[in-house]
């Protein structure tokens, strides 16, 4: 969980932590998880997909009980999918909430508990409510987060305690299958609660393949909230490097859910 090579990295509870890769990976993994939830993707290994269940009183809802999407990493919990639509379809003009509470564990002794329940980010901001599409044209959706709360525990100390939410809609065209998705614009903002600092992302042209989750290519801009600003290049599967002044450090994305 949060497997990623060090840029700012600090010691908490005897685990060291990227702080910087850290929120960065909260924030990617939340947009991208969200789009393959409600997109037909056949390359979730072991792990099907909410949009592959039965549509129920205007919902699809799905039970992981510890399938195994990744070598090492195991999902449980549930992701519920509310449509405004009856019959589970995502018409122009209409929305549908992505709620979910998981866990996801690695055989390495790490969790990452992710929920859309409601939580307070240390700006005592409240942070929850989930995930809402909205189909804008045929081509064309926004993405908006409500909040999504993140913790990582090692050996069941908490390690890292991230929120994540949207204060720009995020702008998706294409259509949201992997390989026809393009991903543009908006502003995600991360919080880390622990060390009660936080940083802005803006997507620019991030384009996917059919069997990674996370970007193949395109950049995301940062903001940090030291005023310091930094981007990072996609040139792989979840690989890409980042840049800040003159100084470039890898990121490796290493979970969806």
């Amino acid at each position: 969980m949060f497997v990623l090579s060090s840029c700012t990295v600090t010691k908490e509870n005897n685990v060291l932590v990227d702080r910087d890769l850290a929120l960065f990976e909260a924030a990617m993994t939340t947009v991208d998880s969200a789009l393959d939830s409600l997109s037909p993707n056949p390359h979730m290994n072991n792990c099907p997909l909410a949009i592959n269940q039965e549509c129920r009183s205007a919902s699809q809802v799905l039970y992981y009980n510890g399938c195994e999407p990744l070598s090492g990493l195991h999902y449980f919990g549930q992701v519920r999918l509310a449509f405004e639509g009856g019959n589970c379809a995502l018409d122009i003009g209409e929305t549908v909430l992505r709620t979910h509470t998981l866990r996801v564990q690695s055989l390495r002794g790490g969790a990452v508990q992710t929920t859309t329940d409601h939580a307070m980010n240390y700006r005592d901001k409240t942070v929850g409510g989930g995930i809402v599409l909205t189909r804008k044209a045929v081509s064309n959706w926004s993405l908006e987060i409500g909040g999504v709360n993140k913790t990582l525990k090692r050996n069941n100390v908490a390690v890292t305690s991230i929120a994540v939410q949207t204060d720009e809609p995020v702008e998706i065209s294409g259509m949201l299958e992997r390989r026809l998705r393009m991903v543009n614009n908006g502003v995600v903002v991360a919080y880390d609660n622990i060390n009660q600092t936080s940083a802005s992302y803006r997507f620019h042209n991030l384009r996917y393949e059919a069997r990674c989750c996370h970007p193949v290519r395109g950049s995301v801009e940062i903001a940090n909230l030291d005023g310091s600003h930094s981007e990072v290049e996609f040139h792989g599967c979840g690989q890409g490097t980042m840049v800040r002044g003159i100084k470039q450090t890898p990121v490796t994305l290493s979970y969806c859910e």
